[in-house]
């Protein structure tokens, strides 16, 4: 886990999200939060950490391995929402959370958020097409990825 609080009293922590809850002081308060869970593809991932080598699905060339990603949609919905009413707690009045999901498992965790915040809490959804299309795919593909809001 990393924290890095900056000049203006910001906030910048790198990890699991109900350690960064816990290490905390009490009363630290959140007012944006993003969270980028793995997506469920099923694979292990890897890091790029020097110029040449490969990140994302593992394979020769790719960095060192980065983490496990290959829990099924409902597991990964059910990983987080424990991490979502952490967070939850640790919220501003009129705080915004964004979570970052792709096609496997949005749906199951859109419910999940939507039970630990309320439905009425959802503000949107932003969706992101990164790359420029198929990327040689025949037929539909699916190419973008969805910020819950």
């Amino acid at each position: 886990m990393s924290v890095d609080a900056g000049p203006s009293h910001g906030l910048l922590a790198l990890g699991d999200a109900l350690d960064v809850c816990a290490a905390l002081p009490e009363e630290e308060r959140f007012d944006l939060v993003y969270l980028d869970p793995p997506y469920g593809v099923g694979a292990t991932m890897a890091a790029r950490i020097e110029p040449g080598q490969a990140r994302g699905r593992r394979r020769p060339e790719s960095g060192p391995e980065a983490y496990e990603d290959k829990q099924d949609p409902d597991a990964l919905a059910a990983m987080l929402a424990p991490r979502l009413a952490a967070v939850r707690d640790r919220m501003t009045e009129g705080a915004t959370i964004y979570v970052h999901l792709d096609h496997r498992a949005v749906h199951e965790v859109k419910v999940s958020a939507d039970r630990v915040f309320g439905r009425g809490a959802f503000l949107g959804e932003i969706i992101w097409s990164p790359g420029n299309g198929a990327r040689g795919a025949r037929g539909f593909s699916v190419t973008h990825q969805t910020l819950l809001m």
